[in-house]
């Protein structure tokens, strides 16, 4: 598979043209074929790419994964 911008017709035989992008942008531009190519595989295989796998959840609430003394402040007195 070739990903890219202005590739010549003859390239490849599986090519994702992407188009121009502010260079701010760039990083988002560069994953959406991987994450369209993981979607892909995940329907093939019959997975929900939605769920996960190995655990229920990984943040519980509003304060994640901190435990409960970081979420209460601290008294300066």
């Amino acid at each position: 598979m070739l990903v890219g911008r202005d590739l010549p017709q003859d390239a490849g035989d599986l090519m994702f043209q992407l188009p121009a992008a502010p260079p701010d942008w760039q990083f988002l531009i560069d994953i959406i074929p991987a994450q369209l190519a993981a979607e892909a595989l995940a329907r093939l295989s019959g997975v929900d790419c939605d769920s996960f796998r190995y655990c229920s959840f990984v943040v519980e609430d509003e304060y994640g994964l901190l435990r409960e003394e970081a979420r209460a402040p601290k008294d300066e007195t």
